[in-house]
C-alpha cells in the first residue's frame, strides 16, 4: 500500500506570493508521501487567458513573468525536499486547463509552436511526469483528471454531489480539481471493494476577481491519501491555514 499526496489548483501568478509552496515542500519532507500529484492549474499563466483580452486588467502581463512565477514556485517546493536523504517520490503532473493555455496559443499561432512550450514550466528539470489534458490516469485503482467531462459538450462535471456522480458515470475510484470545491462520496460494491469520489479544493488563498462570492465557496489545502490500494484509502484533509500555521 501506497501513500499520495494531492496538490490541487494552486495557481501561483506574478504579483502573488509564493511562499506556500515552501510551506508545502516541507509538509512533504515531513511526511514522506510514496506519490505527489498536482492535479493541474499549477500556475495560473495569466498572460495567455482570452477572457481579459483588451481589457484595462490586462496591462502589463507577460508569458516570461508567468513562466518565472512557475518556476520560482516549483523550485521553492523541490528545495526543502531534496533536504530529504535518500527521499525521491513518484511525481506526476497532471496538466490543467491553465497549461493548457501554452498549446491552445501554439495551435492558433503555429509560428509560436516553437517559442511557447509547457516545458517551459520546467517539469523534465524536475522529473515530473507529465499527463496530457484531460487524459485520465490510473494510480493504484485511482483515474486521476484535472476534471471529467459531462455532455454532448464535453464541459467539466460541476454542481451538487460531484463525488457520486463521479462514482456513478465511472465505476471506480476518481479524483479531480478544477471546480477549486471540496466534495466527496464513496460507495462499496457488492464484491467489497470501496469506491471513492474526490473533487479536491485549491491550493491558493488570494481572491480571484472573477469568481466574486465563488471564492467563499472554495476549500483550499491539500489531501493525503493513506493505504492506497485498488482504489481505496484513508484520506487526511490539511488545509491551508494549518500548513501556513505550522511552518511559516
Amino acid at each position: 500500500m501506497t501513500t499520495h499526496l494531492i496538490i490541487p489548483d494552486a495557481h501561483a501568478m506574478p504579483n502573488v506570493s509564493n511562499e506556500r509552496f515552501t510551506w508545502l515542500g516541507k509538509l512533504v519532507a515531513e511526511i514522506q508521501p510514496d506519490v505527489i500529484v498536482d492535479i493541474g492549474d499549477w500556475c495560473d499563466m495569466e498572460s495567455l487567458c482570452i477572457y481579459d483580452k483588451g481589457k484595462l486588467q490586462f496591462e502589463g502581463r507577460r508569458y516570461k513573468k508567468d513562466v518565472q512565477c512557475a518556476l520560482d514556485a516549483k523550485e521553492r517546493f523541490e528545495n526543502e525536499i531534496a533536504k530529504v536523504n535518500k527521499y525521491n517520490p513518484t511525481k506526476i503532473a497532471l496538466m490543467g486547463n491553465h497549461e493548457q493555455r501554452i498549446e491552445r496559443v501554439s495551435e492558433d499561432i503555429p509560428e509560436l509552436a516553437d517559442i511557447l512550450n509547457v516545458e517551459d514550466l520546467g517539469y523534465l528539470k524536475y522529473n515530473w511526469k507529465l499527463i496530457p489534458y484531460l487524459t485520465p490516469y490510473n494510480l493504484d485503482g485511482i483515474l486521476y483528471s484535472h476534471y471529467f467531462s459531462t455532455g454532448i459538450m464535453g464541459k467539466a462535471m460541476s454542481g451538487e454531489n460531484v463525488g457520486a456522480r463521479l462514482i456513478k458515470n465511472t465505476f471506480q475510484s476518481c479524483t479531480m480539481g478544477h471546480s477549486h470545491r471540496l466534495d466527496i462520496a464513496t460507495r462499496t460494491r457488492r464484491d467489497g471493494t470501496r469506491l471513492w469520489g474526490l473533487v479536491c479544493g485549491c491550493f491558493f488563498d488570494h481572491y480571484l476577481d472573477y469568481a466574486r462570492t465563488d471564492n467563499n465557496a472554495w476549500w483550499r489545502g491539500v489531501v493525503l491519501k493513506r493505504d492506497v490500494k485498488k482504489g481505496n484509502y484513508n484520506p487526511t484533509f490539511i488545509s491551508l491555514d494549518i500548513i501556513k500555521k505550522r511552518y511559516k
